[in-house]
Parts: C-alpha cells; sequence; structure tokens
C-alpha cells in the first residue's frame, strides 16, 4: 500500500469514523452548532492540505521506477 493510500485511510477512519460520536458528544453538552463548526475548522485544514499540495504533473513518482 503506497503512503497517500495509508495516509488517506487513516484520515477518513479518524475523522470519518468519529464524526457520529462526535456529533452524540455536541447534543450531550447542549451545543449542537459545535459540530458544525467541527466539520469547518476540518474542511479549511483539508482546503489548506490541497492548496499547498505539490503539482503531481510536474513532481510525479511514477516515472522514478
Amino acid at each position: 500500500m503506497s503512503q497517500t493510500r495509508l495516509l488517506y485511510a487513516v484520515a477518513v477512519s479518524l475523522f470519518g469514523g468519529t464524526a457520529p460520536d462526535i456529533a452524540l458528544w455536541f447534543k450531550d453538552q447542549k451545543m449542537e452548532s459545535g459540530f458544525y463548526w467541527y466539520v469547518t475548522v476540518l474542511i479549511l485544514v483539508s482546503l489548506l492540505v490541497y492548496a499547498t499540495m505539490r503539482d503531481t504533473k510536474h513532481h510525479s513518482h511514477i516515472d522514478r521506477d
């Protein structure tokens, strides 16, 4: 498994797998709108990651092998 796929799988399991638990925690705390802020922060973090990634058109590892 490539490093990219591994990191993607970890991110999906951490954020996607814990979303229902985090939503219920916010509900139990009577702060339902907090979950929307949590999701918004995650979206902004992912936007920053995607914006700073190298362009694979010019920096590909496929031709190295």
